[in-house]
C-alpha cells in the first residue's frame, strides 16, 4: 500500500509540473498576442484614423473661416441695410402717421 501511495504522489507531482509548464506557456502566448494586437491597433490608428482627424480639423477651420467671411461681407451689410430701412419707415410713421393707418386704423380702436 505504501508503494502505491508513493507512485500516486510521484505521478501527481509530474502532472502538476506539466500543468504548470503548459499554463505558463499559454500565459506567455496570450501576453505576446496581446502585445501584437496593441501594436497592430496603434499602427492602424496612426495610419488610418489620425489623417482623418487632421483632415476633419482642417475642414472645420475652413468652414469657420468661410462663415466668418460671409458674416463680415454679406450678412452684416444686409443687417445694416434692413436696420436703416426699418428706422426710415419708423421715422416716416412718426412724422406722417401713414404706416399706422395702413396697418389697421391709426391705433384707434372702435368699440
Amino acid at each position: 500500500m505504501g508503494a502505491a501511495r508513493d507512485w500516486v504522489i510521484i505521478i501527481w507531482g509530474v502532472i502538476s509540473i506539466l500543468t504548470l509548464v503548459i499554463v505558463s506557456l499559454i500565459a506567455v502566448m496570450i501576453g505576446l498576442s496581446v502585445k501584437n494586437l496593441v501594436s497592430t491597433v496603434n499602427e492602424l490608428v496612426n495610419t488610418s484614423v489620425k489623417p482623418v482627424i487632421e483632415s476633419t480639423q482642417n475642414t472645420v477651420t475652413n468652414v469657420t473661416g468661410t462663415a466668418q467671411f460671409l458674416g463680415d461681407t454679406v450678412v452684416t451689410p444686409i443687417i445694416r441695410l434692413f436696420s436703416f430701412v426699418a428706422g426710415l419707415r419708423r421715422g416716416l410713421a412718426v412724422f406722417t402717421g401713414v404706416t399706422s393707418k395702413l396697418k389697421g386704423g391709426g391705433g384707434k380702436r372702435r368699440a
